[in-house]
C-alpha cells in the first residue's frame, strides 16, 4: 500500500511513525505521548500547523469529512434545545448552543450573571422553571464541549495556538515575605514563549498577589541534557522519570518573578474543578532568566521542528 498524499501532506501507512500513526484519526481527542511515561505529550489542537493539516484533511480526506460534518450536525441540534435565562428584568430565551458558544469564544454572557459571580439563573424546563444557579461551565457537557472547541478551530472561528506541549509536574512555589510560606504547584504547559501552571487552591491567586515577589524552583538539567537530540534519545531520556520532571529543593535552581507579571485566568470548568490556572512569560522571569528561556525555548523549539519533519516528511 502506498503513502495515502494529501496536498504537500503525506499520511504513511504500515510503517508509519507513532505521532503519523496518532495524526490518522480524525479529530483524534487523545493525546500523544511524546515519552515512554507520558510525562510529555502533544495534541494536534496545540500547534497550528497541525490544525492547518485537519482543515485540510476535512477538505479533502473523506473520512475526516464526514467525522467533522458528523459533529457539527450533532452541535446544530444544540441550537434547537432551549434554555431560559432569568434577571431582575425579565425571562430571555436562549439556546443550549449558546451556551456552548459562549464558552468556547469567550463570549460575553455577563448581562445575565447574578451579581457579577459568574452565575446563571437558568432553567431548563421553561420560562416558568424551576430555575437554579449554575455557571455557564456547569450547564455542558464536556465531551461536547470538547467537539465544539476542535470544531471551532477547525472553522477558524476561534485563533489557533502556535505550539506547546502539555507535561506532567511539580515545582515549589514560594511567597510571602522572605519566602517563609511554600505551596507546591503543577506545570500544565510549556509554550515557545512561556509555562502555564495550575492549581486548586482558590485562595493562592490573592496570596500571591499580596507578596513582594515570587520564588519559583525549577530543575531544568534533564531538558538541557536533551537539547539537540533526537526522538528516540529524548524519549530514552525521559523514560527514568515519572512525574517529577522539574521538581528540586535546590536553591541553585530558582527563578524570581514579580506578582504583576502572573496571569491568573480560571479553567471553564473551575466551579467543578476549582482549577486555576497562571502563565508567566519566560522574559518576565528575573535573575536566571535566560537560562530558563534558552533551555526551554529552545527545547520547544526542537520539538516543534522535530514533529514538524516527521509529520509533513521534509525539512523544517
Amino acid at each position: 500500500m502506498q503513502d495515502k498524499k494529501i496536498g504537500e501532506i503525506i499520511l504513511p501507512s504500515g510503517s508509519a511513525t507513532q505521532v503519523r500513526e496518532y495524526l490518522k484519526t480524525p479529530l483524534n481527542k487523545g493525546k500523544c505521548a511524546l515519552t515512554t511515561n507520558q510525562n510529555i505529550n502533544f495534541h494536534w489542537a496545540d500547534y497550528s500547523l497541525t490544525c492547518d493539516l485537519y482543515r485540510d484533511l476535512v477538505k479533502k480526506d473523506s473520512k475526516f469529512h464526514q467525522a467533522h460534518n458528523s459533529i457539527v450536525m450533532n452541535l446544530e441540534k444544540l441550537k434547537t434545545v432551549p434554555v431560559w435565562v432569568k434577571t431582575i428584568d425579565n425571562v430571555t430565551t436562549l439556546s443550549l448552543y449558546d451556551i456552548y458558544d459562549a464558552l468556547a469564544t469567550k463570549g460575553k454572557m455577563s448581562r445575565f450573571y447574578v451579581n457579577k459571580a459568574n452565575k446563571l439563573v437558568i432553567s431548563f424546563a421553561g420560562p416558568n422553571g424551576p430555575f437554579e444557579v449554575l455557571s455557564p461551565s456547569e450547564c455542558v457537557n464536556l465531551d461536547r464541549y470538547t467537539d465544539f472547541i476542535f470544531s471551532y478551530l477547525l472553522q477558524g472561528k476561534i485563533p489557533t495556538r502556535d505550539f506547546r506541549l502539555r507535561c506532567q509536574g511539580k515545582v515549589g512555589c514560594y511567597y510571602d515575605v522572605c519566602f517563609n510560606k511554600q505551596t507546591e504547584i503543577d506545570v500544565e504547559q510549556i509554550t515557545s514563549d512561556g509555562i502555564l501552571f495550575s492549581t486548586k487552591d482558590n485562595e493562592l491567586k490573592n496570596k500571591l498577589l499580596y507578596s513582594k515577589e515570587i520564588k519559583i524552583l525549577m530543575n531544568l538539567d534533564l531538558f538541557h541534557k536533551v537539547l539537540k537530540k533526537s526522538f528516540n534519545e529524548l524519549r530514552n531520556a525521559f523514560s527514568d522519570y515519572r512525574f517529577n520532571l522539574f521538581f528540586t529543593r535546590d536553591s541553585r535552581h530558582s527563578y524570581h518573578v514579580i506578582p504583576k507579571h502572573l496571569y491568573f485566568y480560571q479553567a471553564y470548568d473551575h466551579d467543578m474543578t476549582g482549577i486555576t490556572y497562571i502563565y508567566c512569560y519566560f522574559q518576565n522571569f528575573k535573575g536566571n532568566n535566560d537560562v530558563l528561556e534558552n533551555i526551554l525555548k529552545e527545547f520547544t523549539d526542537q520539538i516543534r521542528n522535530q514533529l514538524k519533519e516527521e509529520i509533513f516528511n521534509k525539512a523544517a
